[in-house]
């Protein structure tokens, strides 16, 4: 029901804007037609800005969303990676992605873009893997990671939440619009629509990606354990944070006064994430701490 309902909410983001570029276009063209019959001055001024509107209209309502940032890597350059994409994918019982995105987080993440007009067509899915994640991982925690990623696209997690998305970033465009342009014409109620959509689209996204998680933590538990699977968080947890504030940092610091970039980040990055890898009871009171915390009771 949740998800009928986020769907539907997606679809009415989606069809009021271009209900809205349909009733200027027709304004346009009755316009257009009234000048012509009837030599209208007015009418020709009243085409003239409604098409503008529809020019700048377009530009945010048909736009393509940008693939996620990084390096794309083919089979080529690391096929033992991609044999393992693979296997995980078979028991996943998902499609293995159609790209993979080296960048340089310590995270990994699953999505699927669509094109700029067919907002249901099948999309390209994209599997982000960040470097330092696979240099602060053992095998099997990496592997669960993996499991994770593919458990979202065997529930068509990404693919679900295109429509959502599209909507979303549909509207954040159309609200900057409406804030930067204060003639009538450019607001036609957008406005108004944007404050009371935006809220509500936001809170049932946050709801349905909590859902979505929940669904691929337990599939990647049933694929590699659930012991591998708490470790990985938690080694993702600790080692995220002591990447960001005892090499990170120090490497920014430096490269402010340094004339010359910093050389060697990754492989010496690796030698820290190796060095600094928490110890088991650091991984234990980690996650009994996480398990005496429970649920923070928001969505």
């Amino acid at each position: 029901v949740y998800a009928r309902r986020l769907f539907a909410l997606s679809l009415l983001g989606l069809a009021y804007p271009y209900a809205v570029a349909g009733l200027a276009l027709a304004i346009t063209l009755l316009g257009v037609a009234t000048a012509f019959w009837k030599d209208n001055i007015a009418a020709a001024i009243l085409a003239g800005l409604f098409l503008g509107f529809i020019i700048r209209f377009a530009r945010h309502i048909f736009f393509a969303m940008c693939p996620p940032s990084g390096v794309a890597i083919s089979k080529a350059d690391a096929p033992f990676l991609f044999a393992e994409i693979e296997k995980i994918s078979a028991e996943a019982g998902a499609k293995p992605p159609d790209s993979v995105i080296i960048d340089a987080t310590f995270n990994a993440g699953a999505a699927s873009l669509p094109g700029r007009f067919l907002m249901l067509s099948p999309g390209h899915n994209y599997l982000v893997l960040g470097l330092p994640l696979m240099q602060g991982l053992d095998k099997d925690e990496f592997r669960s990671v993996l499991a994770h990623e593919m458990a979202n696209f065997s529930f068509s997690h990404p693919a679900s939440a295109r429509l959502s998305w599209r909507a979303f970033h549909t509207w954040t465009r159309v609200r900057a619009m409406v804030k930067s342009q204060n003639g009538p014409i450019s607001r036609l109620d957008l406005g108004h629509f944007a404050e009371w959509y935006m809220p509500h689209l936001d809170a049932m996204l946050s709801v349905s990606s909590r859902g979505n998680e929940l669904e691929a933590d337990a599939l990647e538990a049933s694929i590699t354990g659930p012991d591998v699977a708490a470790r990985a968080l938690a080694v993702h947890a600790l080692q995220a944070k002591q990447m960001g504030l005892a090499y990170l940092r120090p490497l920014w610091e430096k490269a402010r006064t340094s004339p010359e970039p910093p050389a060697h980040v990754f492989s010496d990055l690796a030698n820290f994430l190796r060095e600094k890898r928490p110890s088991p009871a650091e991984l234990e009171k980690f996650i009994r701490d996480a398990q005496a915390r429970g649920g923070s009771g928001l969505d």
